[in-house]
């Protein structure tokens, strides 16, 4: 009898007989790894730019769903409390209702860029960097739509909660109404009118005057200045001739708004329509004068202010 055959035989399992040993991966080369983060950069960039957009989308279409009725209800608070309060007289009363449909449209026209900007940056907002190859797009739509949304509301509850506090204000014993004197307005109105009038051209004659001689006097300089070869003299000489119309327009701007600002700020704090006229004549003179002699009106010496 042979031993060898009575001994029970292990059979290994046909899986682990056919299955080949695994090899280890090898290392990604450099040029592997670079084509992987050019990839993961173009996903993300993809997705940065639609999450934004649908943003954008988003916030619109809460300002318009929302804002636009938001507006319209907070138009018709401010109308309705500030014609039941006590706490400010006749003519404020008067001029603010006057000014409540004009600030409320422009509060409007101001909330649409608003909103699609704030949508941009809450679309945007939700992209996750470290997930570069995982698009947001409709986690980006209703975040913003959300938060957009939810901040246009907040911002008009405050106005109509604080409008309903100036409704239901009473006046208390001996107390006055807040009020601006009729008259006292009336001059600073016409004179504001005049200011304005004058300011602009005064402002359009600073303007020309001032373009003119700031691009001579670069011309000048650039060709006087001896440091500086032929091409250079003509790139400079160039530079302030191009450069002088922005220069003379902002300062023309400020001298028109200078003159109409300064004509309101003195008629009303001296109650005088013959100081606010002073105002404005030494205002858009001075303005003039230094568009066309700066040197000489910086230091010439002022009459003391009485």
């Amino acid at each position: 009898m042979n031993v060898s055959s009575a001994r029970p035989q292990i059979k290994t399992p046909m899986a682990a007989q056919q299955q080949p040993p695994q090899k280890p991966e090898p290392p990604k080369s450099d040029a592997d790894s670079m084509v992987e983060t050019i990839v993961d950069n173009t996903y993300l960039s993809a997705n940065f730019a639609a999450s934004g957009l649908t943003g954008a989308f988003s916030g619109t279409g809460a300002f318009v769903t929302t804002g636009l009725p938001e507006a319209v209800k907070t138009g018709a608070s401010i109308i309705y409390n500030v014609a039941r309060t006590e706490k400010i007289g006749p003519t404020l009363k008067t001029l603010a209702l006057a000014a409540a449909l004009p600030v409320t449209a422009v509060g409007a026209a101001i909330a649409a860029p608003v909103s699609l900007l704030a949508g941009v940056w809450q679309g945007a907002g939700e992209v996750d960097t470290k997930v570069p190859r995982q698009f947001t797009v409709g986690q980006a739509a209703k975040e913003a739509y959300t938060e957009v949304r939810g901040g246009i509301k907040d911002f008009a509850g405050g106005i109509k909660e604080e409008m309903k506090e100036l409704g239901d204000y009473k006046l208390k014993p001996g107390e006055k109404a807040i009020d601006i004197p009729l008259i006292q307005l009336g001059k600073t109105l016409i004179m504001g009118a005049v200011g304005a009038a004058v300011g602009g051209i005064a402002g359009a004659v600073s303007a020309i005057a001032s373009t003119a001689s700031e691009a001579g006097r670069g011309v000048v300089n650039a060709f006087t200045d001896s440091k500086l070869n032929v091409g250079e003299k003509l790139f400079a000489a160039g530079t302030s001739v191009v450069s002088a119309p922005i220069h003379g327009t902002l300062y023309g701007a400020r001298t028109a708004l200078g003159t109409f600002g300064n004509a309101l700020a003195t008629t009303w704090d001296k109650d005088s329509m013959t100081e606010g006229a002073r105002s404005i004549f030494n205002n858009s003179v001075d303005g003039m004068a230094a568009a066309f002699a700066p040197e000489t009106v910086l230091t010439m010496e002022r009459p003391k202010q009485q």
